[in-house]
């Protein structure tokens, strides 16, 4: 019996683990629009960090995954109410993986949700700003929202392997911010 308990502790101890990635280096963006690579060019699958500075987590971060996809010519319009904002125009889509509640952010709907009808992250392209909605009901397509909650990462710098700016969500009376980085880890 001995033998077969040092076996055991043996076998349990060789366990395969995925590697932890390191975390990222993050700190606001420098600027309020450096935008060095054009939207169409943030196709891929970033490293996300969210940091909040302000609501009842700041000083918390929270790390996860960002995979963005370009939308089909057809589904970049944006319409509100059947009307067209010339404005504007969806540039990506996609989903995420980050615990937004580590950071005080609410989550309206689904952030994993890569259905292009309501997608767990839209990208917006308007007057030149970029914008990250998250959350598959304030994405949703056939639905003009007036209220609710909201989780937005308004982008301040775009690299090639690089985005950042800074966050807001909140719902009623809470409400959170903060700063976020996004590293490419693939596409291009």
């Amino acid at each position: 019996m001995a033998v077969a308990g040092v076996t055991l502790l043996v076998g349990s101890g060789c366990q395969s683990r995925r590697p932890t990635p390191d975390p990222i280096s993050c700190t606001p963006a420098t600027t309020s629009l450096g935008l060095g690579t054009p939207a169409e060019q943030l196709a891929g699958t970033y490293r996300l960090k969210l940091v909040a500075t302000e609501g009842a987590k700041t000083g918390q971060s929270s790390e996860g995954t960002l995979l963005l996809q370009p939308y089909e010519p057809s589904l970049r319009e944006v319409t509100v109410g059947g009307i067209r904002d010339t404005a504007a125009r969806y540039v990506h889509y996609g989903r995420a993986d980050v615990d937004l509640d580590a950071v005080g952010a609410v989550s309206p709907g689904e952030l994993g949700s890569l259905d292009p009808m309501q997608p767990g992250v839209v990208v917006i392209q308007r007057k030149g700003a970029i914008t990250l909605r998250l959350g598959s009901a304030a994405n949703r397509r056939d639905v003009a929202r007036f209220d609710g909650g909201y989780m937005a990462l308004r982008v301040g710098e775009a690299t090639a392997d690089r985005l950042a700016g800074s966050w807001t969500s909140g719902v009623g009376t809470r409400r959170s911010a903060g700063y976020f980085c996004a590293v490419r880890v693939e596409g291009r």
